[in-house]
């Protein structure tokens, strides 16, 4: 058996949790009591949600001169603790395709076969998926270009193209695909961002060169970065967030191996 702690932090609560363990045992838990792994739409409902919860407060923190590290109202607001506005991963996934493309699914190969996914990463090697893994990731899914075509006019970003500017969500079929469906719509969520002075937000998958160069398709889950990482797409957190789930705010729950 192993112990794996999780942590309620939704701004209301019973809604959502962090769990902290390894992907497949995480998944586990959730199931076992009563959550499952958060999806893009659902974290961007939590982080509106949160926001209004909070703004009073950073408010006041402003007014009264308190420190930020530099950070803006991203540093203040990391100030909170628990705060769903960090980084965790979500349902979705990634799959990518030798000679194709990259497509991001609501249908996640690792999400069927937890266990294998993580052998594959223990071992350093991709999580290869057979094609009717392939097949029934593409029936629910959106092909994300390797260079996406908006001109950047930020001047740190002015060359990237790997980011979709803010003012462009509503128009993007990536991002109306990851967050569609959400609370308030897309424009909503544009609203948080540009509060946080996020004009653009990265998309950061593997490049052609690089799955061009795989054997055959493979997938990876996907994550939500923190609103300190412009509220990436990408692959690097860890953390497990599970929603929905009426409970105590601290629990330990006991998982079979």
């Amino acid at each position: 058996m192993v112990k794996v702690e999780f942590r309620v932090d939704s701004p209301e609560h019973g809604i959502s949790a962090v769990f902290r363990a390894r992907f497949d045992i995480a998944l586990k838990a959730m199931e076992q009591e009563g959550y499952h792994l958060i999806s893009f739409s659902e974290n961007m409902l939590l982080r509106i949600r949160e926001f209004e919860r909070h703004s009073r407060y950073i408010n006041q923190l402003k007014k009264h001169g308190v420190e930020d590290g530099g950070g803006g109202i991203v540093g203040i607001y990391h100030n909170i603790p628990h705060t769903i506005s960090l980084g965790n991963r979500v349902s979705e996934s990634v799959v990518y395709i030798p000679g194709d493309g990259r497509y991001i699914t609501k249908n996640s190969p690792a999400m069927k076969r937890p266990e294998e996914f993580v052998a594959a990463k223990k071992a350093g090697r991709p999580f290869y998926i057979i094609p009717s893994e392939v097949k029934e990731a593409l029936e629910d899914s959106v092909r994300v270009p390797y260079e996406f075509p908006y001109r950047i006019t930020e001047d740190k970003f002015k060359d990237a193209t790997d980011r979709v500017p803010v003012s462009k969500f509503d128009k993007d079929e990536v991002m109306s695909f990851c967050f569609r469906g959400s609370y308030g719509g897309i424009s909503e969520y544009v609203k948080i961002l540009r509060k946080f002075d996020i004009k653009s937000v990265p998309v950061c998958l593997h490049e052609e060169g690089h799955v061009n160069a795989q054997e055959q398709p493979y997938a990876e889950q996907l994550s939500f970065g923190g609103t300190g990482n412009y509220s990436a797409i990408w692959t690097i957190n860890d953390d497990m967030r599970g929603y929905f789930f009426q409970g105590p705010l601290d629990r330990v729950v006991e998982v079979k191996e």
